[in-house]
């Protein structure tokens, strides 16, 4: 039994796609990713991929595989990462660690900042997983699941970008102050 394919059939379109070579970036032998990393996400623009890792967090630069800045804490493993643009030269990251914390971070002229602690724990007792958390495009929400005492809920954030930004300008600005003075 013989196969015959004509030109505009699925079955060459498929063909042709299969042939076609996917470019991929090896990274140098000078590149080290972190240890044990559990998760990536990539910026929508393509220029950043966000890693969690067993040590906490990193941004990379994506088109050269080089280390852009990193949030370092023992004994935090970042188990789910997002990262979405909140400015042209800011990304929200959406973290959760393997102990059900969620946490919201900028990165923003190559520093990470830590936002905000979405489940702080308060009481023992009344601990608070966070399950999934999700930002949304654009970085204006976030939502998360959380489980307390078996109970679960939703909670939907309207994150304050404007405030978050400006901090982000006073940080920046004085970082500045104290490289001019060295």
């Amino acid at each position: 039994m013989s196969t015959c394919t004509r030109k505009g059939t699925p079955d060459s379109e498929m063909e042709a796609a299969c042939e076609t070579k996917t470019p991929t970036l090896e990274p140098s032998s000078a590149t080290q990713l972190p240890e044990s990393t559990n998760c990536l996400t990539c910026s929508e623009d393509g220029r950043y991929l966000s890693l969690g890792h067993c040590k906490g967090l990193s941004v990379w630069c994506a088109s050269s595989l080089i280390c852009a800045a990193e949030w370092l804490q023992d004994r935090v493993e970042i188990t789910s990462i997002q990262m979405t643009r909140m400015a042209e030269t800011a990304y929200l990251l959406g973290t959760v660690d393997d102990m059900g914390v969620a946490r919201v971070f900028a990165y923003h002229c190559e520093d990470i900042h830590l936002l905000h602690v979405i489940n702080i724990m308060e009481n023992i007792n009344e601990r608070s997983i966070c399950l999934t958390f999700e930002v949304s495009e654009g970085a204006d929400y976030g939502a998360a699941s959380i489980s307390c005492n078996g109970a679960l809920r939703l909670e939907v954030y309207h994150f304050p970008l404007e405030a978050w930004l400006k901090e982000l300008k006073v940080l920046l600005s004085q970082k500045q102050k104290t490289e001019k003075r060295r």
